[in-house]
């Protein structure tokens, strides 16, 4: 005759023995699904090849856009005028872009003038790789990528053009960097030449 403990515990194997039993198992197909990494090898040859080319429409019409409205910036009322634009409407006229292409544009650097466009991890881990492509004379081309929440990211090098050297360039005696201090005060984004390398277009795409 069992006496009451022993039941106890005979019931309670059998219990656990039941649990484990209807407890769902993964299905290798779960166990073996891939993560979303930040990688291209997760795009398809076909995706790569669209936001490549996506990308870099995008990048250029950008700038086209920006350096349109600096130049009438500059004819209205030179360099000062121009920074002035910059401050107040560089950053809107990017964020109608971005609504106008239904991606996110952004422009980031490692040395910046304007705080708002630090760079997120991602694209902290480009400016390095462009940066060691420079060192090792590699040309810099442009890259996408998968990251970690399925967007498509874009990226391509910036490059100093002429025409922004004269807010960019070697400081010199020029006037109106006291206006570029006094509204970007942790200024870095200056003693460039033609041709620098000056950051990176980062364009995030829904996929």
């Amino acid at each position: 005759m069992i006496n009451k403990l022993s039941f106890i515990l005979l019931m309670s194997i059998a219990v656990m023995a039941l649990s484990c039993k209807n407890e769902p198992k993964s299905t290798s197909a779960e166990q073996k699904a891939p993560q979303a990494t930040t990688s291209s090898k997760d795009l398809t040859n076909a995706e790569i090849t669209k936001f490549t080319a996506l990308g870099k429409e995008i990048a250029q019409a950008s700038f086209k856009t920006l350096a349109g409205n600096m130049k009438k910036a500059m004819v209205k009322g030179g360099p000062t005028e121009a920074v002035k634009f910059c401050n107040a409407k560089a950053g809107h006229l990017v964020d109608s872009l971005s609504v106008a292409h239904k991606a996110k544009i952004k422009r980031t650097s490692a040395k910046l003038r304007n705080p708002a466009n630090i760079a997120t991890e991602l694209e902290a881990r480009q400016l390095a790789t462009y940066l060691a492509d420079i060192k090792a004379g590699t040309p810099m081309k442009p890259q996408v990528t998968l990251t970690h929440d399925n967007k498509v990211q874009f990226f391509a090098p910036i490059k100093m053009k002429a025409v922004c050297l004269t807010c960019h360039g070697p400081v010199g005696e020029k006037g109106h960097y006291a206006v570029i201090k006094e509204l970007y005060p942790t200024d870095q984004a200056t003693g460039y030449s033609e041709g620098d390398f000056r950051g990176i277009w980062s364009i995030e795409f829904d996929r």
